[in-house]
């Protein structure tokens, strides 16, 4: 049976996503809270057309297709002539992403879901500098 949450990452991740600008306006999967709900129900993953006129907050649920582009866009928009590349491994119960050169980067996610782990890099990369979600070009990014 198709689980969609495990095809995105968490909330937490995915909050922390839209608050370094990752973009909010593609269809897909998204995190909605509706306040008329229980607590433990407020937090729902909604498809697209599925988030209502009155939600009062929602956060992009990228897809590991979606962040994939990000990724790639990332690694052909830093290729100066030397070998960039996007290692994906799961060693025990931790899933490794790694994007390397002369960054060095393993996000890991124990025991947890590789959606994550592709969100943490993403993660990473805004924050350190390499990534730009604001910039429209994806080969602009710096």
């Amino acid at each position: 049976m198709f689980d969609a949450q495990k095809e995105v990452p968490s909330l937490e991740l995915c909050k922390r996503l839209k608050e370094l600008g990752y973009p909010q306006d593609k269809t897909g999967f998204w995190w909605g809270y509706r306040a008329h709900l229980k607590d433990d129900e407020q937090y729902v993953l909604l498809f697209g057309n599925e988030i209502l006129v009155g939600e009062l907050d929602w956060w992009k649920a990228p897809t590991l297709g979606e962040m994939e582009e990000v990724l790639s866009a990332k690694i052909d928009a830093l290729r100066d002539g030397s070998d960039w590349f996007l290692r994906i491994e799961k060693w025990g119960d931790h899933w490794y992403v790694d994007l390397s050169k002369f960054v060095y980067c393993v996000c890991s996610e124990k025991g947890k879901k590789l959606p994550n782990a592709y969100a943490k890099m993403l993660i990473w990369l805004a924050e350190n500098g390499y990534l730009d979600f604001k910039k429209e070009d994806k080969e602009e990014v710096k």
